[in-house]
């Protein structure tokens, strides 16, 4: 990546957010039998040189979803060309994984925080959103030019 690429947070925009813990029995629930999902999608804005980075989370327990949460990362890029390769009929896209690294790390752990806020006092406080390795993240990152 160029050192002369400059980025920013531009906005973090509240995405799904659905709690029903507190509706079902949860008196059996543990770290063994609470499952846990994830997804991630990066939107490349060329014309606006934006990046929004949008990670989401479900739990499931007992075949139900217990939590869905996600959240959306707006990222203004210097210039996104000089970090994202996109081939000649727009079908695929390298980006730089060192940059592209940075935002996903950003977004995912705001996403852990947020969570962990609207979890607190509830069945699943004691179930903070799990560490995925980066290389797990990157592998499952669905790109898109939008």
């Amino acid at each position: 990546m160029e050192n002369n690429i400059h980025y920013r947070l531009l906005s973090i925009e509240d995405g799904v957010y659905t709690d029903k813990s507190g509706t079902e029995d949860t008196a059996e629930l543990s770290a063994q039998n609470l499952g846990f999902q994830y997804r991630l999608t990066t939107n490349l804005n060329m014309r606006d040189n934006t990046i929004t980075v949008s990670p989401q989370i479900r739990y499931v327990f007992r075949d139900r979803e217990l939590l869905e949460a996600g959240v959306a990362y707006c990222f203004g890029i210097s210039d996104l060309n000089a970090i994202a390769n996109i081939d000649s009929e727009g079908k695929k896209v390298r980006l730089d994984t060192v940059f592209i690294s940075t935002l996903v790390g950003i977004a995912f752990s705001g996403l852990r925080g947020v969570v962990y806020e609207k979890t607190k006092g509830g069945p699943l406080e004691a179930y903070p959103v799990p560490v995925v390795t980066m290389d797990a993240l990157l592998k499952n990152n669905a790109v898109r030019i939008v």
